[in-house]
């Protein structure tokens, strides 16, 4: 009797293994083309088994033996390897990233060959921008790096569960971000992102630093100025603090304006969700997006 089970294992691991064979790597291209600059880089890597560890600088990943090019508009041009950046693929020569510009890039390695193609968007720019902070801090929870009001976890009676969590104070800052749209189906992504040089990056007291959204859903403001092509986005992320009385720690605040396609939009939005290993892709035969995309940004300090 314990031989036949023994066998009867022996042939459920055989199968096992014959069903899962290792996986070829797969090539991986990701590069934003960015119109009005004039530089085209494509980045190259290969994806990796499961059970290997992934290197934290990606080099053991990168792809350094591929051929690549970018065709703009029935031109065709070569992207060469940088020595000084493994798996970086630059331009061999100039091209015009002027808005409108369609392109097609293609990669081959070790037999695989990946395709994408798509247009460089107008341009954009953040016209203005309104800052708005509380003149006190206000009572918050800090919960595993986030903070949240207190009185619906007491309403909830969840007093029990803050493990780890600790009384504190935080700044809520808003932020309102103004610019002009176009009448295509673009979309938009907006973000915040604060940085305390002494203290190190706020990224993990976000509220609402960012968004994704199509350009012609973005909120037009009701008052007088407000035209048909105006559009806006208010952002919020939170400072902590010790105490009460404590003053707002003066900081910087990188304001980001991204018009692309909804190929960008979905990459940007699936690329952090876990219920996803890999990120919605527009590379044909491989994996990761070459897109175009416009870009703003503006650096302000707070307090102003």
């Amino acid at each position: 009797m314990l031989s036949g089970f023994l066998i009867v294992m022996m042939v459920l691991l055989a199968a096992c293994d014959s069903l899962e064979p290792d996986a070829p790597d797969r090539l991986v291209a990701e590069g934003f083309l960015t119109t009005g600059s004039d530089d085209v880089v494509v980045k190259l890597s290969r994806t990796r088994p499961l059970q290997e560890p992934f290197p934290r600088d990606g080099t053991q990943s990168a792809v350094t033996d591929a051929s690549a090019f970018i065709t703009f508009n029935g031109t065709t041009h070569e992207l060469l390897p940088d020595e000084a950046v493994p798996g970086r693929y630059q331009l061999n020569g100039t091209a015009d990233l002027s808005a409108g510009r369609a392109f097609a890039f293609e990669a081959t390695w070790q037999g695989q060959e990946v395709y994408a193609d798509g247009a460089l968007p107008p341009p954009v720019e953040i016209d203005s921008f309104s800052v708005s902070i509380t003149e006190a801090p206000i009572q918050a929870v800090l919960f595993d790096s986030v903070f949240v009001d207190p009185a619906p976890l007491d309403s909830l009676q969840l007093d029990s569960l803050r493990t780890g969590a600790e009384e504190g104070f935080v700044y809520p800052v808003e932020i309102t971000l103004w610019w002009e749209d176009v009448e295509k189906d673009y979309w938009v992504r907006t973000r915040l992102q604060p940085d305390i040089r002494a203290g190190g990056a706020l990224d993990n007291f976000f509220l609402r630093p960012e968004d994704v959204q199509q350009e012609a859903e973005a909120k037009c403001p009701e008052d007088a100025a407000c035209s048909h092509s105006t559009r806006s986005w208010t952002g919020v992320y939170g400072v902590p603090v010790q105490e009460e009385d404590e003053p707002l720690p003066a900081h910087s605040v990188l304001l980001a304006l991204i018009r692309s396609d909804q190929t960008y939009a979905q990459f940007a939005v699936s690329r952090d969700d876990p219920a996803r290993r890999d990120p919605v892709s527009n590379v044909e035969g491989g994996l990761g997006i070459v897109t175009g995309l416009a870009l703003d940004t503006l650096r302000i300090q707070i307090p102003q």
